[in-house]
């Protein structure tokens, strides 16, 4: 078993991810490693329906949950954000598992907040531009950056700008998001991602309903 420990250390500091493959095939055995490791790294969180290890498959808007990116982008390209951004703290940690990469080649995207860059009044906009989070009763306002916390609370799927400065501070993201360099993770199966959620947006390219399978592990 790795380090957990050092592994997360290692890339808060370092590139924000890391991926490693491990001995396992099946749903059963990765989800299984998963959950080991999220205890080591802290409290792994519960997903829809109460579940700590979360199946992912690529859906058309038709069957896609309910307020998910899914429902809204379907098999296209899943635009970058957080883990989580609708919890008051988000989660630290994502793990994800795959069980199988599918057959479209499908890729995971990443891109590092630390190399995002805007001008002090952008940031200030940041600061400043009020959001609805959608939680079901559980929703609050927030801000895409605070000086309280060290992370861009940043998801398209359930932050609602307030205002005009909202929508221009969510136009502000795209842009630093669109001129930001990608990183592109191509899956293999028994293969695990451990991404630093505080430090890193991801997303998704354009998918299809070709059996693609992963896990994912949220932890606090």
């Amino acid at each position: 078993m790795i380090e957990a420990r050092f592994l997360a250390d290692q890339i808060s500091e370092e590139v924000g991810f890391r991926s490693f493959g491990i001995q396992a095939s099946t749903e059963a055995e990765i989800g299984s490693h998963l959950l080991s490791l999220a205890r080591r790294l802290g409290r792994p969180l519960s997903g829809r329906g109460g579940k700590l290890v979360e199946p992912i498959v690529p859906r058309d808007k038709k069957h896609a949950e309910p307020s998910s990116l899914s429902a809204v982008h379907g098999l296209g390209e899943l635009p970058m954000h957080i883990d989580t951004g609708h919890y008051l703290q988000p989660a630290r940690f994502l793990l994800l598992g795959c069980v199988r990469p599918g057959t479209s080649g499908t890729k995971t995207r990443l891109i590092d907040t630390r190399k995002l860059e805007f001008y002090p009044d952008q940031l200030a906009l940041l600061h400043s531009a009020p959001f609805l989070v959608r939680s079901g009763r559980r929703s609050f306002y927030s801000t895409i950056l605070d000086r309280a916390r060290p992370y861009f609370r940043y998801d398209p799927g359930c932050m609602e700008p307030v205002e005009r400065l909202g929508e221009k501070a969510m136009a502000t993201m795209r842009g630093a998001i669109a001129r930001s360099p990608v990183e592109f993770h191509q899956w293999r199966v028994g293969e695990i991602l451990m991404i630093d959620n505080w430090r890193m947006l991801h997303g998704r390219t354009p998918s299809a309903e070709d059996g693609r399978l992963l896990l994912r592990v949220s932890v606090q």
